[in-house]
Formats: C-alpha cells, structure tokens, sequence
C-alpha cells in the first residue's frame, strides 16, 4: 500500500502532490511507522513520510539559481523490417501452413525493386525524433530580519516528447512563498503559500500502442 504524506504539517491522500513538489523546495524528509505513525491513525497505517519545504532565515536576501538542460534518446529501439521483407515472411507463412502464397511473385518483386506505388515507408523515422530537449529552472531567494524570515521560489520544467508532431509534452510551472512573522517573545505565525500549474499533451492511446 502507499503511505501517507504530511506536507508541512498537511496530511495528503496519494503521492502526486508529493511527486509534483519542486525538489529544490524541500528542506528534509523523514519516514515514520509503526507506534511513530499512530498519531495519523488509520491513514498511516502504510507509514507516513514527513515532507518540511525551506523556510527563511535572518541575514542578507541570499539568491540562488539553479538550471538543468538535458536531452533524452531511446537506447533500445528494435529494428523495423521494410514492406518486401514483412511480405516475404508472410508469404512463406502461408506456404508453411499449406496455403497459397500471400502475394504472387511478380507483385513480390515490384515492392522488393520499389516500382511506383510499391514504395516502403520507415513509419519510426517518419514519427519519431532521435532525440528531445528537456530543461528545468529554479530561482530562489532567501533571508529575513527580527520581524520576519521569508524563503521565495520560483520554478520552471520542460519535457518535450519523441514524437515529431509535439504531441507528447510537458510543462509546470511552481511558486512558493514561506513566510516566518516574529509576533512577539513566545510567539510566531507561519504564512505559507504555494501554488503549482502543470500541463501534459499526450495521444489518446498509450505509447506502446502507438509503437506497435
């Protein structure tokens, strides 16, 4: 079963919020089971992962930029057979099975040579890129004084597909905003803001199908 998550105190249902989290906004993570996860009762009872984003601290805004640029490529494509080789193979699976041939001879030849209107398409080179574009972005600024510690973030990721007609992408974009206000000796308020926009382009049908 899948556990709970407690985001800053916050108790999700399911790990998407969770996975969707920009990483460079978590402070620390930490597992609780067993008589640890009882005080989240029932909901806990697959054990509890506790998930604290970063907060502001006093001192100088301190800045930080981090970017991520990569690409991606399929490492184990199989190799297609053209349309006189899928043809050849159908026709001695007839012959074996004691049937005609599936094509004649002379038909045969005509896609083997390529004549007009017996061309074969390579549909994997025709649809698929051999590679694509990913990159993430993160800017962050941290700091704060007696008054108030703030820890402000924003983020950027782009995923593009290996489809060559760009239907298969994404893209989030995350904000975050923590704020620590000092109301006095004995008493703090937490002010915490976040908000996360995502967006998926994808076929109706599942990859492999569209593989196959």
């Amino acid at each position: 079963g899948e556990p709970l998550y407690v985001i800053d105190g916050i108790a999700r249902d399911g790990s998407s919020e969770f996975q969707k989290l920009n990483p460079n906004d978590i402070e620390n993570i930490s597992i609780l089971k067993d008589a640890s996860a009882a005080v989240y009762g029932l909901n806990a009872a697959n054990g509890v992962v506790m998930v604290t984003t970063k907060k502001g601290r006093q001192g100088k805004p301190q800045f930080k930029y981090n970017g991520v640029f990569g690409w991606q490529t399929p490492t184990d494509v199989p190799m297609m057979t053209n349309a006189p080789q899928i043809l050849e193979m159908m026709n001695d699976a007839n012959i074996n099975s004691g049937v005609g041939p599936y094509i004649s001879k002379e038909e045969l030849i005509k896609w083997q040579i390529g004549a007009p209107g017996y061309e074969s398409t390579d549909w994997y080179t025709e649809t698929m890129k051999k590679k694509s574009f990913q990159q993430q972005h993160d800017f962050s600024v941290t700091g704060g004084g007696e008054a108030m510690n703030f820890f402000v973030s924003f983020g950027y990721v782009d995923e593009q597909g290996l489809l060559k007609s760009n239907d298969l992408n994404y893209k989030k974009y995350t904000m975050r905003s923590n704020l620590t206000a000092n109301l006095g000796k004995y008493l703090s308020a937490d002010i915490q803001i976040s908000g996360r926009y995502d967006k998926k382009d994808a076929p109706y049908t599942d990859f492999f199908t569209i593989f196959k």
